[in-house]
């Protein structure tokens, strides 16, 4: 009868252990999914690229025609006209897309459009950081575009 008793008792060890492994996996998976995801990054650079390649093709009206911002970059840098225009639309552009207020992530931004000659638009709002996703696209063989998106981390 002894080795009935033990058996059971085995049995119930074995279970035991059984229960706390399983127990422990259940406490590692929830750890994971409970953990900040805060793993991403503020913002991405591909949201910076993004950014530039859909402010040349915004359009606006100048001159009772419809032209795209990448047309009133050459416009302003050859003729020097619309320039005013050209920084009215990238400033609504820059607004509506990048959100800086007290308590935001993102501290500020900078876009810059020049030449080799002359700096065709320099818009700067907020404060720069240490911290920052930036790209740069060249539009013509003279004409480069810099931006860079500030953040705190």
């Amino acid at each position: 009868m002894r080795k009935k008793n033990n058996r059971g008792q085995e049995e119930m060890v074995g279970f035991a252990v059984i229960i706390i492994i399983v127990a422990v996996i259940i406490l590692v998976f929830l750890g994971f999914s409970l953990q900040k995801r805060d793993n991403k990054e503020i913002i991405e650079s591909y949201e910076v690229e993004s950014f530039i390649q859909a402010m040349n093709q915004l359009t606006t009206n100048y001159n009772s025609q419809k032209i795209s911002t990448r047309e009133l970059i050459k416009e302003c840098d050859f003729y020097e006209e619309g320039c005013e225009e050209l920084k009215s639309e990238l400033e609504k552009a820059l607004e509506k897309s990048w959100d800086i207020q007290e308590g935001s992530k993102i501290k500020g931004y900078l876009l810059k459009i020049y030449t080799a000659d002359k700096e065709i638009v320099n818009i700067k709002k907020g404060n720069e950081t240490n911290t920052y996703k930036g790209s740069s696209q060249k539009l013509t063989e003279d004409i480069m575009v810099i931006f860079q998106v500030f953040y705190s981390s």
